[in-house]
């Protein structure tokens, strides 16, 4: 993308036009796209597994710990 950027000139005390270029910020989608595709993330996550398994049987398990009261109430 190009822009006109008006400059002051201080020493001829006239303006004038710049072309610059703008590089606009990526968009989440395509800066996911990239980590997706430039990153070994499926590796990490694989040989993390073991954890990840273990920390969601937790979470399952504290849930069921809150939900029981509300069940038995009912």
């Amino acid at each position: 993308m190009r822009t006109i950027a008006t400059t002051f000139e201080r020493n001829t005390g006239e303006t004038r036009g710049l072309m610059i270029k703008v590089l606009g910020k990526k968009s989440l989608l395509t800066r996911f796209r990239y980590l997706v595709l430039s990153t070994d993330w499926d590796v990490k996550v694989l040989a993390g597994e073991k954890w990840i398994d273990r920390i969601c049987l937790v979470f399952i398990a504290l849930s069921a710990l809150y939900l029981i009261p509300v069940l038995l109430l009912r």
